[in-house]
């Protein structure tokens, strides 16, 4: 399949917003920086500005905001692990299975349970 998504670094954005105002298309940027044309429209999205056009800088801080952001969310689930489900949970989480290998092992222990897991 396609190759895994990495947001971009400072130096890669500054790359971009200087092919930016070299009006080139997302594909041709894509092609020049070596990333796909999905990840280069998804960058642009969010952190180009309409009328100031994309700045390194500003979406360089943008990312980081976010990336904070992201994290904080994590930490407010810590009550939603005192149940038995949340404690198995956290427990396969220390234990470095994947969402997604966790939510495979409910599904074989637990077959009957009508919840979509």
């Amino acid at each position: 399949m396609g190759q895994e998504y990495s947001s971009l670094n400072i130096e890669e954005r500054t790359q971009l917003g200087l092919l930016v105002s070299q009006k080139l298309s997302k594909r041709q940027i894509a092609a020049q920086m070596g990333r796909s044309a999905s990840t280069i429209s998804r960058e642009l999205a969010r952190n180009g500005h309409p009328q100031r056009g994309y700045l390194a800088a500003g979406a360089q801080q943008a990312a980081s905001q976010r990336r904070v952001q992201a994290k904080a969310g994590v930490r407010k689930l810590g009550t939603r692990f005192d149940t038995p489900l949340g404690k198995f949970v956290r427990h396969e989480l220390q234990r470095a299975l994947s969402p997604e290998q966790i939510a495979g092992r409910l599904k074989r222990m637990h077959p009957e349970d009508l919840i979509n897991i």
